[in-house]
């Protein structure tokens, strides 16, 4: 009978697995996080405990502010000239960023009460980031790596216009792409290398390479598109695979999680937002006029920002949580830019930013808990 009643709840929770797909509200609180003196932010990031890190108006153009979760938010970079382009958050609450002008450099600081430790002062490629404090970049022909110590040299390009869009995992594996020229026979057009902590491989290796900004996840699997039609492919460490084929549409913000989930904007036909659950495609949009440059979290739900005639005709927010579509916004303002980590989401909305968190709402969880009581005491009561 024990059998029976562990039968009967995994059934009821698999059911609820595969309930269809639905626009749904959100419920959850909305924070509006608006912590910089004269307004104007942008570029919003945040990690797993809420953390948040975005440019706003500082000394000089824009500067970058990291807020804890309370109280005021600090402007740890006070760059008077320069106006900072390029910046990471890790769920240790580290934070790097590089200017766009004179002085160049990129800087890091371990947490807001800490001073800023200069890493390069040359101009750089936008600086990747992980959970250990530990960031990746492009330098002219090089590929380099900080340990939080020292800077390492991994890489001298040999490809005509060297690497870009570097790209790091916890275990300090890295990918980026390598743009050669289209007669090279080594690296023909934009091909996406890997760095395994000991050796670099070609991973794409396209006939024709036209591969855009890899990402990668904490097995070391790299998801890009690429080939002259912008196909999705995915990279497991040893094989890739092409994904998604796309004919004639383009794909690009390629997104994948800890558990190999992937996703991506499709940009022509339409403007869809595309996830790979492991064996199938699924259109995440479909039921949506449009959505746009999506996010992934370690654990495969994902955010995008898109219209749809039942909102308005201002972008709003979605979530997709693995099972349901929600839309976190329902507005008549702009909503825009999401990022997620954990269980939090941020964005920015005309000049503000706001934050919410994703996780089960107690009472959910308690209504869960009681219904599985009530069926266990239901077959209980029958086997007396």
């Amino acid at each position: 009978m024990r059998s029976r009643i562990a039968l009967t709840v995994m059934v009821a929770l698999c059911c609820a697995a595969i309930a269809p797909a639905d626009v749904r509200s959100w419920s959850h609180p909305v924070d509006n996080v608006t912590r910089t003196p004269g307004g104007v932010e942008s570029g919003v990031r945040i990690n797993s405990s809420g953390q948040m890190m975005w440019l706003g108006d500082g000394t000089g153009g824009s500067d970058v502010f990291l807020w804890n979760g309370s109280g005021p938010a600090v402007n740890v970079s006070n760059d008077a000239a320069d106006r900072v382009w390029a910046h990471e958050l890790n769920d240790a609450g580290n934070a790097v960023w590089s200017p766009w002008g004179s002085p160049y450099g990129m800087h890091f600081v371990e947490d807001a009460g800490s001073a800023s430790v200069e890493i390069t002062d040359a101009w750089l490629d936008t600086p990747a980031m992980n959970d250990q404090g530990h960031v990746a970049w492009a330098e002219g022909d090089f590929i380099y790596l900080w340990d939080g110590t020292n800077a390492t040299e991994i890489w001298n390009s040999p490809a005509l216009f060297g690497p870009e869009d570097v790209a790091i995992n916890d275990a300090d594996q890295i990918a980026w792409i390598e743009r050669g020229d289209h007669f090279d026979p080594d690296i023909n057009g934009y091909e996406i290398f890997f760095w395994d902590g000991y050796n670099v491989t070609n991973i794409s290796d396209d006939a024709f390479g036209w591969d855009t900004a890899p990402a990668i996840n904490n097995s070391g699997h790299v998801a890009w598109t690429g080939d002259s039609s912008y196909d999705v492919w995915l990279w497991n460490g040893t094989t890739k695979t092409k994904i998604k084929e796309h004919a004639s549409d383009n794909c690009d913000y390629v997104q994948i999680s800890d558990s190999g989930e992937v996703v991506w904007y499709r940009f022509n036909p339409g403007n869809e937002i595309e996830y790979w659950d492991g064996s199938a495609v699924i259109i995440l949009t479909a039921d949506l006029d449009e959505g746009r440059r999506p996010r992934i979290n370690d654990r495969g739900q994902a955010v995008w920002y898109g219209k749809d005639s039942a909102y308005g005709d201002d972008y709003e927010i979605f979530y997709y949580d693995g099972r349901d579509t929600y839309v976190v916004t329902d507005n008549d303002v702009d909503d825009m830019l999401p990022e997620i980590d954990g269980d939090w989401i941020a964005w920015q909305s005309e000049g503000d930013i706001h934050r919410t968190n994703s996780s089960p709402e107690p009472g959910t969880i308690a209504l869960l808990g009681i219904g599985l009581a009530g069926l266990v005491g239901k077959f209980r009561r029958r086997e007396k």
